[in-house]
């Protein structure tokens, strides 16, 4: 189509009679002043390009609606062809009156060009596949027949037939539908294009069963199938995305005077739709990921629970067994297809990973994996297609949350509105909170919670007054946990106490300090409150089964890198605290040394050791002599104790032994044995201290 002829038109033989309507054809579009010229007369001499200059005018597009202030616009953009109605006004200025709806034969095209009109329905299209329908009976919907998404406002109902549905708001991003991934990474390709633009698909390639066939994806019926996996992943920002969040190290020169963000243009990773499993600090601003469907990772790979390529069609040098990829094989289930449903079966069907935050300025080295690689832990949960999962809870920093056994009211419902004594009412506090805490656990919460400058850091019990406020402790439900073995420990008062320590071995036990430290600092320099990486409370009993593997037959493996401080209660019908029952045999072992790799408790890796003095964390490392110490508490308070260590076996009873044997029984000893007793009988006979008065 050649472009708009602006040469004048003949009045003469278009003729000058104000009122009359005339036939005309749309040939060219002048955009910035929104006119159009029009060729006067049919179709036919359209066509046939039978140009007459002295037939050709300038009018006025006809559009819906206009603005000039606010530029407020309805209407579109006028395909050359389109028929329409000239008026002329007295004037001799002409007019586009009307559109007309023709024939499509008349334009030489196969596709109708107008939509099924129904009654009650007002129809918006830019095409056949795109529209716009607002409907008395059906509400509003947008798209085409087989994807559209509806608005039905007489049933209160929301439908998205869509294949895919992408969303990109400054909280989130999230994909769902069909994988796409970047198999061939073009890195040309703008990042500002890898996110939202609906072209950047066309660069992606299908994920599918058989993720290498020669078709990548088809759905040809029973004959050779290979269906496309599906996902829905959603990325959380803990910013807005708009603000472009760099590392810590970058965002900390914001904060300072005449220092400026340098943003690049570069190619960013995080950016495209496609990436998957790429949390790091080094992009702190991506707080959340989560992955239901199929896990598979940027460049296409399918993983499995350890984040490992699964080798469906892979030629891995590392994979013991190669899966061949030949979906048309009509062999019977045990050759391909078996093979890929079997290595899919390891599948990761559900991820969720949080990005957790580090008690550091910038990102951990990646480059290193000492002390456990704590520092790159994050919080991570996969669920693989067996339902096997795996769960990974990193510890906290030394100045981070301490977890209290609580509940909580909002404020409006311990004191609502007292003119309608209604709950639901608002009602604001003085210092504007709402969430009001409290402690359930009483007197066994033991544990103060100390600021390193203002002194005690925890909330404040609802339930104290404000003339003596009483800040929640840490500790456990139902037993004072620094009570934990009370005999063991230093209390003067106690009789057991006394008792043991005086009359087992002349004092050679000693007793302990705390088992429980009573304060925890949570800032400064000497905050000690990390090393936390959760709190369960189950207010109601537990059942628990627990099968076993097959190479083993083991059912827990339990490795514990510090201490394991317990109570017990009883049941009321037996007062029994623990029934175990072991079918096979029960080995302890008591001593030993502890892995000193944790830099917290290797001195090692601390600077500033003083001369002379015992680093109690190397002390504690090191081998340590084991013991075993069982001690029972009579009726009376007393203790009765068996205890083994290092210097033998011990037994203490304050009333009675009795030993009972239906067999042999022997003593043996190299050295000295040794009976000291007030009334000694052997086989009936008294034996006394001194010879004489009927003694033996």
């Amino acid at each position: 189509m050649a472009g708009p002829d602006r040469r004048g038109t003949s009045e003469i033989s278009i003729g000058k009679i104000p009122g009359l309507l005339r036939l005309g054809t749309i040939v060219a579009f002048e955009s910035d002043v929104l006119r159009v010229q029009v060729h006067i007369g049919g179709f036919k001499e359209y066509n046939a390009m039978k140009r007459d200059y002295n037939n050709l005018i300038w009018a006025q597009l006809p559009i819906s609606y206009f603005s000039p202030i606010g530029g407020m616009f309805v209407g579109g953009y006028p395909e050359l062809g389109t028929p329409v109605i000239m008026g002329q006004s007295e004037g001799g200025q002409w007019y586009v009156v009307g559109v007309l709806a023709k024939d499509p034969a008349a334009l030489n095209t196969s596709r109708p060009a107008t939509p099924d009109l129904e009654p009650g329905v007002f129809h918006l299209q830019a095409n056949t596949n795109t529209f716009i329908q607002l409907s008395q009976d059906e509400g509003i919907t947008l798209g085409e027949r087989g994807n559209q998404l509806n608005l039905d406002t007489q049933r209160d109902l929301y439908t998205n037939t869509f294949d895919n549905t992408y969303s990109f708001t400054e909280a989130s991003r999230t994909i769902e539908g069909i994988i796409r991934r970047d198999k061939e990474p073009n890195i040309k390709s703008a990042s500002y294009l890898r996110e939202k633009s609906p072209n950047y698909n066309d660069q992606l390639k299908v994920i599918a069963l058989d993720p290498i066939a020669k078709d990548n994806y088809s759905n040809a019926g029973s004959s050779v199938r290979n269906p496309a996996r599906t996902e829905k992943r959603e990325t959380i920002y803990e910013f807005g995305k708009s603000f472009n969040i760099l590392s810590n190290e970058q965002e900390f020169l914001s904060y300072q005077d005449n220092k400026n963000i340098n943003i690049t243009d570069i190619l960013n990773r995080r950016e495209g739709r496609a990436d998957a499993l790429s949390l790091s600090l080094v992009a702190p601003n991506y707080l959340m990921e989560t992955i239901k469907g199929t896990v598979v990772d940027i460049y296409g790979n399918i993983l499995d629970i350890n984040r490992a390529i699964i080798p469906i069609g892979k030629t891995d040098k590392l994979s013991i067994k190669k899966i061949k990829t030949n979906l048309t094989d009509i062999s019977p289930l045990g050759n391909i297809f078996a093979n890929i449903k079997t290595a899919e079966r390891r599948e990761i069907a559900y991820h969720f990973e949080i990005n957790s935050k580090k008690d550091l300025v910038g990102a951990p080295d990646a480059s290193k994996n000492n002390n456990y690689a704590r520092q790159r832990s994050r919080f991570s949960l996969d669920v693989d297609k067996e339902g096997l999962f795996k769960l990974n809870v990193p510890a906290s920093s030394e100045t981070g949350n301490i977890p209290f056994l609580t509940r909580y009211e909002n404020f409006s419902t311990i004191t609502p509105n007292p003119d309608t004594n209604d709950p639901n009412d608002l009602v604001v506090s003085q210092n504007l909170q709402d969430i009001m805490i409290e402690s359930f656990i009483g007197t066994n919460a033991v544990v103060e919670v100390i600021d390193d400058l203002s002194g005690n850091a925890a909330p404040i019990d609802r339930f104290s007054s404000a003339d003596s406020p009483k800040y929640i402790k840490h500790g456990t439900a139902y037993h004072n946990i620094s009570d934990t073995c009370k005999t063991f420990q230093q209390d003067k008062s106690l009789f057991y106490e006394r008792t043991v320590t005086t009359n087992l071995a002349s004092g050679r036990v000693l007793s302990k300090q705390d088992i429980v430290s009573k304060k925890v600092m949570v800032s400064g320099k000497k905050a000690n409150a990390g090393g936390r990486s959760g709190s369960i409370n189950f207010d109601g009993s537990l059942d628990i089964n627990i099968g076993a593997n097959t190479v083993d037959r083991h059912s827990l493996w339990l490795d514990l890198q510090g201490a394991l401080i317990g109570n017990i209660g009883r049941d009321i019908r037996n007062s029994i605290s623990a029934a175990l029952q072991f079918d096979g045999e029960v080995l302890i072992q008591s001593g030993g040394s502890t892995p000193n790799l944790d830099e917290r408790f290797n001195s090692n890796n601390t600077a500033g050791n003083i001369p002379g003095v015992v680093d109690l964390r190397n002390l504690n490392n090191g081998h340590s002599a084991g013991v075993i110490d069982l001690r029972v508490i009579t009726q009376s308070g007393k203790v009765n104790v068996i205890r083994i260590d290092n210097e033998g076996i011990s037994i203490h009873s304050e009333s009675r032994i009795v030993m009972y044997s239906n067999g042999d029984m022997m003593f043996r000893s190299t050295g000295t044995m040794n009976i000291d007793a007030e009334n000694l009988l052997l086989n009936g006979r008294k034996v006394r201290r001194e010879v004489g008065l009927g003694s033996i």
